[in-house]
């Protein structure tokens, strides 16, 4: 299941995302992916404190991954896939990063249905057994 919403998350996220985004040229380095999953996991637990904070009582969140692009959350996601095989050992730590990668993106599409007022569309929809 977890492999099938991750595919679905790459997926949505690559249509979105320019080609030129996701290109690389060659697998990231130990050093690298170690280096990126520390700094983002950093990251991870900002963005979600401070997702946190705006829930419960609208306080913006500023952080660095809320003003990354949905395509720069795809070049993030795509190094820690290419990670948990360059790194066997540290896959649980990158699918982590994912993980959270992924939790970001699913604000992305509730705060674009919560902006333009989609969700009562949304429930109609789904009550129709649109899904």
């Amino acid at each position: 299941m977890k492999n099938l919403l991750l595919a679905l998350f790459f997926v949505s996220l690559a249509l979105s995302a320019s080609q030129r985004a996701v290109s690389q040229d060659h697998a990231p380095t130990v050093e690298q992916c170690r280096a990126d999953r520390n700094l983002w996991s950093s990251q991870m637990r900002d963005y979600l404190q401070a997702e946190g904070d705006r829930m419960k009582s609208g306080t913006p969140n500023h952080t660095e991954i809320m003003k990354l692009k949905l395509s720069q959350l795809l070049v993030r996601f795509t190094e820690m896939l290419h990670c948990e095989a360059v790194d066997p050992s540290e896959a649980s730590e990158y699918y982590s990063v994912v993980e959270q990668l992924e939790l970001a993106h699913e604000d992305r599409y509730m705060l674009f249905v919560q902006r333009h007022k989609l969700e009562a569309q949304l429930f109609q929809e789904d009550d129709a057994g649109l899904r």
